[in-house]
């Protein structure tokens, strides 16, 4: 099943509720996609490039390596157990489009976004990375919520990706956002096997608010002891 809407380009945020009706059986929806919608992380895409930015690969993909995407960094902060690796990172023209590719020995690796400041309004996101998979071994998501005080919360991806066409997607679920957070921290934490990873995109696109409806009831013009004619609600 697949639905198309037209919408001008300057129209913004819209929200939309989808209804489905079952006659009989069990349903399963998944994979729902708002294509077009905007993602709060910054080149996400990894078409911006760092000005002046040599490339930081060595190997075959060095011709193809563009530089180091705008924004993108080595993070040391994700905590697991274990020996930093020795790698680099750049963006890789493909027949496709950009992507990055990251290069490294066996240990501990990861890369973060530029920050992002919340919204004001936004309570809920999910976090999405589409990656060449290469027998499980993807990265892993980890979105950090961060207050005046540091970390207040923090999600990591499910161990279990979905397929689209030819990439892996990682992602988190439904995040609520907590109600001191000013500030979003996105990293790519990679496998610590050796190996080349290669990343298409990453995104986080606003979730719609589950609003809650309240209903209030008058009887109008009649006192109480008498049949009642219309509602006000």
């Amino acid at each position: 099943m697949a639905a198309d809407f037209a919408l001008p380009a300057d129209k913004g945020l819209v929200w939309f509720n989808i209804e489905l009706s079952v006659s009989d059986g069990p349903v399963l929806v998944d994979r729902l996609r708002v294509l077009g919608a905007d993602s709060m992380v910054a080149n996400g895409d990894f078409l911006e490039i760092d000005p002046g930015s040599a490339p930081t690969s060595a190997g075959a993909a060095t011709k193809r390596m563009a530089g180091v995407p705008r924004g993108w960094r080595r993070d040391y902060r994700v905590q697991s157990a274990g020996q930093r690796a020795v790698g680099s990172f750049g963006v890789e023209r493909t027949a496709t489009g950009s992507q990055l590719t990251v290069q490294k020995k066996a240990g501990l690796f990861a890369l973060s976004a530029e920050p992002i400041a919340v919204p004001d309004g936004v309570r809920e996101w999910v976090a999405r990375a589409y990656v060449e998979s290469a027998d499980g071994a993807e990265p892993r998501l980890v979105l950090r919520q961060l207050g005046r005080h540091g970390l207040l919360r923090e999600d990591r991806s499910a161990d279990q990706v979905w397929r689209q066409g030819e990439l892996a997607v990682v992602s988190t679920a439904r995040v609520t956002r907590h109600p001191q957070a000013e500030r979003l921290l996105l990293l790519l934490d990679f496998p610590e096997p050796a190996g080349t990873y290669r990343v298409r995109r990453v995104e986080i696109p606003l979730l719609a608010v589950r609003r809650d409806m309240e209903i209030l009831v008058d009887q109008v013009g009649y006192d109480s002891g008498v049949p009642l004619r219309f509602i006000v609600a």
